[in-house]
């Protein structure tokens, strides 16, 4: 199974120690009974089965579902629940052995606790135990939550959990729930509530439960998440204990894929690859030869809560290509966008030395010696020109070369993928021949330059999307002639040429044709040393509107697919026939 998460030790910051199981729960003053004026009583802790499955792993798409998973638990098992009200509020903590919930009270700051369309903040205005606790606000949906990011749980292992809630000063009695987040392999986030309890501003109350850990196959991004029945209220949350075996992060690799033979491009000198979003779709090696995880690798969906890595998708892209001698191309290291949103509350100090542990981090997983077809490629700065890192300053900014930050980058992803291709990745390049006034391709020269002769670059890539060569607008009407005199002009560096993130829509242009223009010159040029298209399963691709997949959901193939498959085969000028 996936092992996702690691946390990363840093000096001056409190990790939980992790040991045997304690049997007793109950982090405040060694006791979770309850005060002389609460009224509450204690049940015993049952396990709660109903789990529930959702279509995406995206918290912010699992409202309905996880609400239901969570109701439906909460009314089905009321006997299995347990919630002891306490007014102690000031009670000292003391540490749970065995809690695998790290920073489980907020008391070191708020990672890796994270919020799903709600504001989640650590205060000190209210705590069960110690000086702080968790805001809940903002919210405008049941499910907008707290989430605490977790260690990949072990299959068929029983967990238990205890989180103590209350709400906030002026908020009406409320039904909070706790929930169990996880994602299968097959890309599907599942839900299983724990416990529920009713609670008011006036006390803490304890929910827990206990949770079997039971995935059809692997598991990933797994977290632990409170929402509250009322769409808007607001509540703290505090002292999370979770008892149970911790997995372990190594990287599982799958057995080979027999349809894995070389793809459409089977025995040419260059690759033609393509996007692994989560799971691995069925024909991929039949097609490809070549794997980029589409978001899996973005720094902000790796390290979303500062210190806990979410390896889980990039690992499974990872292996495939490991397993089947197949290029991995990781994406990206430094970019503006997708960044962590905790980075910009830091020190530039501080944003220095987390950039160089995210690098660090990754290449530390996965850079690898070139072995039987596979080889790791990496985008350490993707998006210079349009979408530059919002942290550059604290890499050296423009400094003297006027690219300094870029410099930095990529002398670290150097010294830690010593085994790796190093390229640049951007757009708007490749059609700044019918863009004069564009300055994006001057700026890609001289950084290039900079690292060249340097030493530092080994590769350089072309963004292609549709909306700079779909030929529906005068700016994105690039010609197969001004495409091959780009590749030219940036051939001088000598180093290879990629077209990293090729589409081509089907609005407003006919697919097929267009593929059939421009294609054999990318493909052909004698610096092109690969081409990774951005999807082709419709439905499954980042321009679903505009139809930039090459099959349809049902599995037929597209003019434009059946055009690849006849020039492959050694017929570049066979008649795009019409879609089906």
């Amino acid at each position: 199974m996936v092992m996702p998460f690691n946390r990363l030790n840093r000096s001056g910051r409190k990790l939980a120690t992790l040991i045997a199981m304690s049997l007793t729960l109950g982090a405040c003053g060694g006791s979770d009974t309850p005060s002389s004026n609460s009224s509450a009583t204690t049940s015993s802790v049952a396990p709660v089965a109903s789990t529930s499955s959702a279509v995406s792993s995206d918290a912010s798409s699992s409202s309905e579902s996880s609400v239901v998973a969570s109701s439906s638990t909460a009314e089905s098992s009321t006997s299995s629940l347990s919630s002891t009200a306490s007014s102690a509020m000031t009670n000292p903590c003391i540490t749970v052995e065995g809690n695998i919930a790290v920073n489980g009270g907020a008391e070191d700051g708020l990672s890796p606790w994270a919020a799903q369309g709600a504001t989640a903040e650590q205060t000190s205005a209210d705590a069960h135990c110690g000086d702080y606790s968790i805001l809940v606000s903002e919210r405008t949906a049941a499910w907008n939550a707290p989430l605490i990011n977790l260690s990949n749980f072990v299959a068929g292992e029983t967990y238990t959990f205890e989180v103590w809630v209350k709400m906030a000063p002026g908020e009406a009695i409320d039904t909070l729930t706790l929930t169990v987040n996880y994602t299968d392999d097959e890309s599907n986030a599942n839900y299983t509530g724990v416990g529920s309890a009713e609670a008011s501003s006036d006390e803490w109350v304890k929910i827990s439960g206990s949770y079997i850990h039971s995935p059809m196959g692997a598991s990933s991004g797994v977290y632990a998440y409170v929402e509250a029945m009322g769409e808007t209220s607001s509540y703290y949350v505090d002292d999370m204990v979770i008892l149970g075996a911790e997995g372990d992060n190594s990287i599982i690799y799958p057995e080979p894929d027999p349809t894995a033979t070389g793809g459409l491009a089977a025995g040419d000198d260059k690759f033609l690859g393509n996007i692994i979003a989560g799971a691995v779709p069925a024909d991929f090696g039949s097609l490809w030869n070549q794997v980029t995880p589409e978001n899996a690798g973005k720094w902000g969906a790796v390290e979303s809560a500062r210190d806990f890595m979410n390896w889980g998708d990039l690992d499974r892209a990872y292996a495939y290509a490991k397993v089947n001698g197949m290029p991995f191309k990781g994406h990206t290291l430094v970019w503006g966008s997708q960044e962590p949103a905790w980075i910009g509350e830091l020190s530039n100090e501080e944003q220095l030395a987390e950039v160089e542990q995210w690098i660090q981090a990754y290449c530390e997983r996965y850079d690898a010696p070139a072995d039987n077809g596979f080889a790791h490629l990496i985008d350490v700065v993707n998006e210079p020109t349009n979408a530059p890192a919002s942290f550059r300053d604290a890499l050296g900014g423009a400094g003297e070369t006027g690219w300094d930050w870029v410099i930095w980058s990529y002398e670290k992803a150097r010294e830690y993928c010593p085994h790796a291709t190093l390229l640049i990745n951007d757009y708007n390049i490749i059609n700044d021949a019918i863009n004069g006034n564009n300055t994006n391709s001057t700026d890609y020269e001289t950084m290039i330059g900079l690292l060249n002769e340097r030493g530092l670059i080994d590769g350089i890539g072309f963004q292609t999307h549709a909306f700079s060569i779909n030929g529906v607008e005068s700016w994105n009407s690039i010609t197969a002639a001004q495409i091959a005199a780009e590749l030219d002009r940036f051939s001088v560096f000598g180093v290879p040429l990629y077209i990293s993130e090729l589409d081509i829509d089907d609005e407003g242009v006919n697919q097929c044709e267009r593929y059939k223009a421009l294609f054999p010159t990318m493909w052909e040029h004698p610096s092109i040393q690969g081409v990774t298209l951005w999807g082709y399963i419709e439905g499954q691709t980042w321009r679903n509107d505009e139809r930039s997949g090459l099959i349809t959901a049902d599995g037929t193939e597209k003019a434009a697919m059946l055009w690849l498959r006849d020039y492959f085969n050694g017929n570049p000028t066979a008649d795009c026939g019409a879609d089906t």
